[in-house]
């Protein structure tokens, strides 16, 4: 079970970089709109969960203006952030989306690089199809079993990553009709570890790690990333593996 009370405080602690750092997470969000662009979608009624400081919050509002929002994020802090991209009021549902009551009839539901967080993803499906519109959309990013493999191979902790073919075959159990896939892998590279350790830290991802780095283990961790990870220039790589779904709600599959 993942401790959701250290997440929330790692991420709170590093929401005013976020933005900078997270680069990956801000090219997923543009993929899924643009991908929602071309659905040509009316969406009346949206949910939002996990946002964050609003990557995909502000693009969703740009792009589906006439739309009521609400917003979802474990930490009430998001919605310092995420406020700023409403002309109008906003409604913020703070608290844990595995255990909240989220309602229904949305016509959209979309999540970007949260998911991977829950507990019991099956379950999160299931209550997010009871909360759709007859023909509502889910769509959503988490990330594989390569994301970060280099930090778990070394350290010998981080997520238990689904599968792709995982996912897919829970959703479409559940009922789900798969609209659009997409998977994929990013390498992202460093000069030195420390600042692959930086750069987890800054983007609150370092919710897993318990460890303390003694300068010791520090130095270990590096001469092993280096011996293990680094390419003939001499930087040293870290993998991101996303995974983007789009589901239509069909509730003829019931």
């Amino acid at each position: 079970m993942i401790d959701k009370q250290i997440l929330k405080t790692r991420f709170e602690a590093n929401y005013d970089t976020y933005d900078l750092f997270a680069t990956v997470q801000d090219s997923i969000c543009c993929q899924i709109c643009d991908q929602l662009q071309m659905m040509n979608l009316a969406p009346k009624n949206i949910l939002e969960i996990g946002a964050g400081t609003g990557l995909l919050t502000k693009r969703l509002v740009k792009l589906f203006k006439s739309a009521e929002f609400t917003i979802n994020d474990l930490s009430d802090r998001s919605a310092q952030f995420v406020r700023q991209y409403f002309d109008t009021e906003v409604t913020i549902l703070t608290g844990d989306a595995e255990q909240l009551n989220l309602g229904g009839n949305y016509d959209l539901i979309t999540s970007s690089s949260a998911v991977q967080w829950f507990s019991n993803l099956e379950r999160f499906f299931t209550i997010v199809k009871s909360s759709l519109s007859t023909e509502g959309i889910f769509a959503f990013s988490t990330f594989g079993p390569q994301n970060f493999t280099e930090i778990k191979q070394l350290t010998g902790s981080g997520l238990d990553y689904p599968s792709f073919d995982k996912l897919k075959q829970m959703l479409k159990s559940i009922g789900f009709e798969l609209l659009y896939t997409c998977e994929y892998s990013h390498t992202m590279h460093f000069n030195k570890p420390i600042e692959v350790l930086k750069h987890i830290k800054a983007t609150g991802v370092n919710a897993l790690h318990k460890q303390i780095w003694t300068p010791g283990k520090l130095h270990q961790f590096s001469n092993d990333y280096i011996y293990r990870f680094s390419d003939k220039n001499g930087s040293v790589k870290l993998t991101y593996h996303p995974i983007i779904f789009f589901c239509k709600n069909n509730f003829s599959t019931l």
